[in-house]
């Protein structure tokens, strides 16, 4: 876990979790984001776009609160920021 660290879209104190390689983060916010994971690529594009933030707030957001048990995934889809979860990501994979 990263110390002193900030989410990716609200800017508030957070604790980071390296996986998949170090490809992708998990992010536990202190402000009013669930837990998400972020592809590096990712976060990258929300540093350069950050009007696009508020969106992917709304869209995390969303499913927990359809489904708490879910994670959501931020990552890239060839040049497209998207917006999934592990769970439909393991069903695709498997």
């Amino acid at each position: 876990m990263k110390e002193n660290s900030y989410c990716i879209l609200c800017s508030e104190p957070a604790e980071y979790e390296e996986t998949d390689n170090g490809n992708r983060l998990v992010i536990k916010c202190d402000g009013f984001c669930p837990p998400y994971e972020i592809s590096l690529r990712a976060s990258k594009v929300l540093q350069a776009e950050p009007h696009r933030k508020k969106r992917m707030i709304e869209v995390i957001q969303f499913i927990t609160q359809a489904d708490p048990n879910e994670m959501p995934v931020i990552r890239m889809r060839y040049q497209q920021l998207i917006v999934t979860t592990r769970n439909l990501e393991r069903s695709v994979h498997n």
